[in-house]
């Protein structure tokens, strides 16, 4: 079973298993406006993350800034065409994304994290 996803406002935590693959286009992945977890007492984190369960393919999304994809759950994830604050994220850093090369929380990475560390920020 795939799963598609299309013009598409994803907030807060979001965790989709039992699919073979994923395919998000021209989506918007942000906050918890609500901040649900964080009201629980939990960290901001909660209310921003996408965890990847399968290979997940992100086409022409825009992130919001400080977004997490959570990559601990053994899914690989794929950025084409895709921004955050507006700024596009290369393809070279989509690929080390994409292969946790960089991931400083444990496969959790912010893209503005990443942007920062390769000095894009």
């Amino acid at each position: 079973v795939d799963m598609f996803v299309t013009n598409s406002t994803i907030n807060g935590w979001t965790s989709l298993a039992g699919f073979n693959s994923v395919q998000l286009t021209n989506c918007k992945l942000g906050e918890n406006s609500a901040k649900y977890w964080q009201n629980m007492g939990y960290g901001q984190d909660y209310d921003r993350l996408f965890r990847v369960y399968s290979p997940t393919t992100y086409t022409k999304c825009e992130f919001e800034q400080g977004y997490y994809l959570d990559l601990s759950a053994g899914g690989t994830a794929t950025l084409i065409d895709c921004t955050t604050n507006g700024v596009e994220i290369t393809a070279e850093q989509a690929a080390a994304y994409a292969k946790g090369e960089y991931q400083p929380f444990s496969g959790e990475l912010t893209l503005e994290k990443f942007k920062a560390e390769l000095g894009l920020s």
